[in-house]
């Protein structure tokens, strides 16, 4: 231990540093060492690290284990029937059975989705439709152009029944898919003003409740807010799907460069520090650049647009 302590700190016979030529310290026989009641300050950091690393990795055993992605890409009916997927793959569209009541709801839209039943169709309606249509309360009625849930047997119930027991819809409008949920068309609306109609009759809801312009124009606005936020989650999962492979190799690729950093930086650090900071700078004002190029290119296009 002696003989390594003079090899570091240089004996007195004037040991020089090999790179430096500089005078190595010499050995001081009553220097007793670091304190000797030292202890670490970092511990707690640790500490909270660790558990920070646990919690990741159980969240993720847990989205993996419990997590379905398939319902972010798919919408759901109200019985959690994936539509366009798996026995329900011919009925890819959702439709709302009361599309007021999302307006109703407002805000909490987002946490607990449209307060009414909904069920996967093939397509979406292409017309104006109540069941009042078809209602003849003196016989038997037309049941064929309601629209009801999964399973529900319409010839052992009535079509008054049917409605009033929310298994089929009072009504539908021409709608059009918007991330595969039937949403009512616009132009559409604007020609009516107060109720609108479908063939001379009066559009009711379950409840019968007659259905006005402004009560789809307010449910329109709510839904509209949450499809947008549904958008966004929905391609981002589905980018990281598609592409999953190509992430998992640009990881690859990250962790090798990486060692090769550092391995470089034992002999060059120097230079690899600010090659480092060189490729930031260049590249951040190379991207900037970029972003002011088409910022300015699509400023002048919508320009020359609003001109013609």
């Amino acid at each position: 231990m002696a003989r390594k302590t003079e090899e570091k700190y240089g004996a007195e016979n004037g040991s020089t540093d090999d790179v430096t030529g500089k005078p190595l310290k010499e050995y001081d026989p009553s220097r007793k060492g670091p304190i000797r009641n030292r202890s670490c300050t970092d511990i707690l950091c640790c500490i909270i690290f660790l558990v920070f690393i646990v919690a990741l990795g159980a969240l993720g055993v847990f989205a993996y284990v419990w997590g379905d992605p398939k319902l972010l890409l798919y919408p759901t009916d109200s019985d959690g029937n994936l539509c366009g997927f798996g026995d329900f793959k011919s009925k890819p569209k959702l439709l709302f059975f009361d599309l007021i009541q999302c307006g109703k709801v407002g805000p909490g839209v987002f946490v607990q989705g449209c307060p009414t039943p909904q069920v996967c169709v093939a397509e979406c309606p292409s017309k104006n439709y109540v069941w009042l249509e078809d209602y003849n309360p003196a016989g038997s009625s037309n049941k064929a152009n309601v629209i009801c849930k999964d399973g529900v047997d319409k010839v052992s119930k009535n079509l008054d029944d049917l409605v009033k027991d929310y298994d089929c819809t009072a009504y539908y409008l021409n709608s059009t898919a918007i991330l595969d949920r039937c949403v009512p068309v616009n132009d559409l609306l604007r020609l009516f003003q107060g109720a609108v109609m479908a063939n001379g009759e009066v559009i009711v809801d379950n409840s019968n409740n007659t259905v006005t312009t402004d009560g789809i124009g307010v449910a329109q606005k709510a839904f509209k807010t949450f499809l947008q936020a549904k958008e966004y989650a929905e391609k981002i999962i589905a980018d990281i799907i598609a592409t999953w492979y190509l992430i998992v190799g640009a990881l690859v690729i990250t962790m090798f460069v990486s060692l090769v950093w550092i391995g470089l930086m034992r002999w060059v650090a120097g230079f690899m520090v600010w090659l480092a900071v060189l490729l930031f700078v260049g590249i951040f004002a190379a991207l900037t650049a970029v972003c002011l190029w088409q910022y300015f290119a699509t400023s002048a296009y919508m320009l020359l647009s609003d001109v013609k």
